[in-house]
C-alpha cells in the first residue's frame, strides 16, 4: 500500500467509522453494572468485565496494528488502575 492510499483509507474509512463506533462501544461498556463485572451467563463464558476490557483493548490493538504494520493477536491485561467497567470506558 502506498502512503497516499493509506491516507485515503484513514480519512475516508477508518476515522469516520471510529467516530460512529467509539461512542456506541462506550455506551455498551458503561452499561455493565459496576457490581456485576464478574457476571457470566454461562460458566464457560468470560466475565462481563473481561469482555468489556477485551472490546476496548481490541480497538486500540487494531489501530496500533494499522499504524505500525504489525498486529498483536494476544490479549492484554488491564492496568491495575482499571478495576471496573467505568474505568474501561474512560
Amino acid at each position: 500500500m502506498q502512503p497516499e492510499q493509506a491516507t485515503f483509507l484513514l480519512h475516508a474509512v477508518a476515522l469516520p467509522w471510529l467516530k460512529v463506533e467509539h461512542p456506541l462501544t462506550r455506551k455498551v461498556i458503561e452499561a455493565v453494572p459496576l457490581d456485576k463485572g464478574d457476571y457470566r451467563p454461562n460458566p464457560n463464558s468470560r466475565p462481563a468485565f473481561e469482555l468489556a476490557w477485551h472490546i476496548a483493548s481490541a480497538e486500540n490493538r487494531f489501530l496500533d496494528g494499522v499504524a505500525s504494520g504489525e498486529f498483536n493477536y494476544g490479549g492484554s491485561t488491564p492496568p491495575e488502575t482499571v478495576r471496573n467497567s467505568a474505568d474501561v470506558a474512560k
